[in-house]
């Protein structure tokens, strides 16, 4: 329906209560039009009398006439009603606040949006049969990733849901997200990039890299021809992306408040299916880490779920969660438990160092410990560079853990180098 529509069910179904539904107290009458707002409040008060709401409102007695009792469909009142004329106006309010770049009423707006009454639960499974159906028939509840093990284990980047990927410093959560995102805009999805650490032109860069497999100073330095032309081709898809809004790169906003704003007018230009935060413990302001934290990640969910937007968190994890490696008992994301709590999926990166040179191995383990519709279990896939693209491992692909080398293999080492030089005398 309508808005105009939706206010005219309103006020024919309240003419027709004997009795006011007190879910109407989440309407004000600054929520209708002005010719429409006194008829709201005398209404509202109980009055019933044509003559009286005519006198009262100003509203002409046939207007009023037409309204309530030319119109036979208007016989029924809902609490579901009453909630999509609010959200509507809600709506309709941020627009004007989007126009004037009133952050603040904006994020008011965003926490209403979020707690404005429930829908029946039968009404929500309508919707969510109607809205998956045709992803259900690929045998997913929500946006592939692409990698075939993923997808099986959690069917999906389901709208409205929470996925929280945690790492150790400088094992890859970037990489994850720059490669789910890749995955996503080139299906035409769209999304939305938050870095609280790196500059956009530094993230462009990655995603430049992954897409072109350069290393970064490749994608800025002069190179061959070939791979020129490669990084030219990419440059350009990536950039119409960005330009058209598919891809959407923000790291000035610093706060929960602002970033629910953000999202929220961002949502209301065009349906956003992923926002990407990178990484959540930056949005702790002050020394109350755990609850500034814990705030964040409730707020995003509320969010989340009200406009069906799925959200990939980037987190941290504690030194003794690291520390225990398998042993550890909790998802060890640090700074607060609300992290783990509110995800559908929670994924723990573990990466492999070569004993010897402390170089990070090929293996890219995706430890998943939780799925709310699935088993915790573990995904081995390998990491590529230059470029760090995401693949799965090739039949009978070795990415096993480097081993210490013993006596023997240096022994070994020591033998081949003495023939090398054998060789290269004769």
């Amino acid at each position: 329906m309508e808005k105009n529509e939706l206010e005219e069910y309103i006020l024919a179904g309240l003419y027709k209560e004997t009795q006011v539904p007190a879910y109407i107290e989440a309407l004000t009458p600054e929520m209708f039009s002005k010719p429409n707002q006194k008829l709201f409040e005398e209404l509202v008060k109980g009055t019933r009398d044509i003559k009286t709401l005519t006198d009262r409102s100003g509203v002409r007695a046939s207007r009023v006439m037409d309204l309530f009792i030319g119109n036979a469909e208007y016989h029924l009142l809902s609490e579901e009603t009453v909630r999509e004329f609010k959200e509507m106006v809600l709506r309709d309010s941020a627009e004007e606040a989007l126009k004037v770049n009133d952050w603040d009423k904006l994020s008011k707006l965003s926490l209403e949006i979020q707690n404005l009454p429930k829908k029946s639960p039968v009404q929500l499974y309508k919707e969510y049969k109607e809205q998956f159906r045709d992803i259900a028939n690929t045998g997913l509840l929500g946006m592939s990733t692409k990698f075939t093990r993923l997808d099986q284990e959690t069917k999906g980047i389901v709208p409205g849901h929470i996925w929280v990927c945690g790492a150790y410093y400088g094992q890859g959560k970037t990489y994850f997200a720059i490669n789910i995102i890749n995955s996503l805009i080139d299906q035409g999805k769209r999304v939305l990039f938050i870095s609280l650490e790196m500059p956009p032109e530094e993230i462009i860069q990655r995603f430049i890299a992954l897409r072109a497999q350069l290393n970064l100073i490749e994608t800025l330095a002069d190179i061959d021809i070939d791979k020129g032309l490669i990084r030219s081709n990419e440059e350009a898809k990536l950039f119409k992306m960005i330009e058209d809004k598919n891809l959407i790169i923000e790291s000035d906003v610093r706060n929960t408040e602002n970033i629910l704003g953000f999202i929220l007018r961002e949502d209301m230009k065009k349906h956003i299916d992923l926002v990407v935060i990178d990484y959540i413990q930056l949005l702790a302001e002050n020394d109350r880490i755990y609850e500034a934290i814990s705030q964040a990640v409730q707020k995003l969910q509320g969010l989340a779920k009200k406009l069906k937007v799925a959200v990939l968190m980037l987190s941290q994890v504690n030194n003794q969660s690291q520390k225990e490696g398998d042993n550890r008992s909790v998802d060890g994301f640090k700074g607060a438990g609300d992290i783990g709590q509110v995800a559908n999926v929670a994924i723990r990166i573990e990466r492999d160092r070569d004993p010897e040179t402390n170089e990070f191995g090929p293996r890219f383990g995706l430890r998943l410990t939780k799925i709310r519709h699935g088993k915790p279990g573990k995904i081995d896939m390998v990491i590529d560079f230059p470029g760090g693209k995401l693949r799965e491992p090739l039949p009978n692909e070795n990415i096993e853990k480097p081993k210490p080398k013993t006596k023997y293999d240096k022994l070994l080492e020591n033998f081949k180098g003495g023939l090398d030089f054998i060789e290269e005398k004769d």
